[in-house]
């Protein structure tokens, strides 16, 4: 008899349970859904650059449906709100590795995807509401066209970037604004604020764990091969500000193109390698490019092997991928905490 009223007990939590899982799936649903509505009711006001390199307001009317996504971090941060099938097109993925692997089932329903470059012609013909990008640059004549020619048309445009010719600096902050950004635009606040806890939270765990005096790794440099120049990443950009928050000290601070000896005369204790796109499916050869050239051999960072790669996704432009990149960054400067 004690067991059947032990079993019938059991059961009852269980139901109980059940509802209060469900009850909580419902509100958050209807959260969403009237966050969604707002947007659509009162249209939501951006500020973003235009193809002159200014900050401009632009008011959106209602949450997009019909998005061309440009550049990975435009394509993950759609899904990561839970926004893929708003997008008809995602352009400038090299394939789907590069991508955290629980988006990849999202992209592979995206219509239309490709690598190459998207023109205005072929951008018109999709008919799209909305066109988001992370490269000012994909906002010329010579690719998708002006961000005016699609304003006048009433297609919204947003650059994720603060382009290079304003100068400004791309931060971690920077970062929670595009955030949340789309987290407004598309009517999910809660699922933006909730990426953006997550990447503090990352933050935080790092710094915690460090040690009081953490001076051993202090000399940091963050490089990029760029055909036959050697370009610095200071402070100014997003990976020299993710260092100095984990509390890193950037040989050279400005980000600049700079010289092979300058490299040898900083000889800095850790390397950060960026990589691009092209080089997402062949990583060995960005080793290469440092550990194979003898004029390297004296780098401090080449004899103890502190050479690491970073790929533009994780480093530079990494949005709602940023915790990754913070560990990425983290574990090259202190692998003891790992």
């Amino acid at each position: 008899m004690m067991m059947k009223l032990d079993s019938e007990k059991k059961l009852i939590i269980l139901i109980v349970v059940i509802i209060a899982v469900c009850s909580i799936f419902v509100y958050l649903m209807k959260k969403n859904n009237v966050q969604e509505q707002n947007t659509q009711k009162q249209g939501i006001e951006l500020i973003t650059y235009n193809s002159d390199n200014r900050l401009y307001k632009e008011k959106i009317k209602s949450s997009p449906k019909r998005v061309i996504a440009i550049w990975q971090t435009s394509v993950e941060t759609l899904i990561a709100l839970g926004q893929s099938d708003k997008i008809i097109a995602a352009i400038g993925l090299p394939d789907d590795k590069c991508l955290k692997e629980s988006y990849r089932d999202a992209y592979q329903r995206i219509p239309y995807k490709s690598f190459n470059r998207l023109n205005q012609e072929a951008a018109i013909a999709m008919k799209p509401d909305f066109i988001l990008t992370s490269w000012a640059s994909s906002f010329n004549s010579k690719n998708i066209g002006r961000t005016d020619f699609w304003n006048e048309r009433n297609i919204g445009t947003y650059i994720s970037e603060i382009p290079p010719a304003v100068g400004g600096k791309r931060t971690v902050e920077h970062e929670y604004k595009y955030i949340r950004d789309m987290g407004r635009l598309f009517g999910v606040e809660g699922r933006a604020e909730s990426i953006i806890n997550e990447i503090e939270g990352e933050i935080s765990k790092v710094i915690e764990r460090l040690p009081a005096n953490n001076q051993q790794y202090k000399k940091v440099m963050v490089i990029q091969f760029m055909g036959s120049k050697l370009k610095n990443w200071g402070s100014d950009y997003l990976q020299g500000d993710i260092i100095t928050k984990l509390h890193g000290d950037l040989v050279i601070k400005e980000s600049k193109f700079i010289g092979y000896e300058d490299l040898l005369v900083a000889n800095p204790e850790i390397i950060f390698l960026m990589a691009n796109e092209w080089e997402y499916n062949n990583l060995s050869i960005v080793y290469e490019k440092i550990y194979s050239d003898r004029r390297f051999e004296s780098l401090s960072a080449v004899k103890n092997k502190r050479i690491y790669i970073v790929p533009l996704y994780l480093g530079q432009y990494s949005a709602v991928r940023l915790g990754e990149g913070i560990n990425l960054f983290a574990k090259g400067m202190y692998p003891e905490l790992y």
